[in-house]
C-alpha cells in the first residue's frame, strides 16, 4: 500500500512492500503522486519486484553502447568482421574484393 503525504510544499509518494526496498518520489500535485504509486504497485504485482532505476540514472549512453558491442554484437551474424580504427572492415567492398 502506498503512502501519500505533503512534505515541504510537495507531495511525496512512498511504496513499501515486503522483500523490496521502500521507494519514494516527490511530485508537485497529489494526483501525480497517486498515479506514480499506483503504477509502481501494479508493476510490482505483475513482475514481482520493481526495477532498480538508480543504475539507469548513472549509466551513460556511451556505456550502454560499449556494453552492447561487448555482449550483443558478438552474437550477431556479422560478428566475424574485424574492427579496425572504429569502422568495420566487412562492408560491401570487402564482399566484392574478398577481403
Amino acid at each position: 500500500m502506498a503512502t501519500i503525504r505533503k512534505l515541504r510544499g510537495r507531495w511525496q509518494a512512498q511504496v513499501r512492500r515486503r522483500g523490496m526496498k521502500p521507494r519514494c518520489k516527490s511530485f508537485d500535485t497529489k494526483l501525480e503522486a497517486e498515479k506514480w504509486a499506483r503504477d509502481l504497485e501494479a508493476q510490482v504485482d505483475r513482475f514481482g519486484a520493481a526495477p532498480d532505476t538508480r543504475i539507469l540514472e548513472s549509466t551513460t549512453l556511451g556505456e550502454l553502447l560499449e556494453r552492447y558491442q561487448r555482449e550483443v554484437s558478438p552474437t550477431k551474424r556479422g560478428a566475424q568482421c574485424r574492427r579496425s580504427s572504429g569502422s568495420t572492415s566487412c562492408g560491401a567492398m570487402s564482399l566484392l574484393t574478398g577481403r
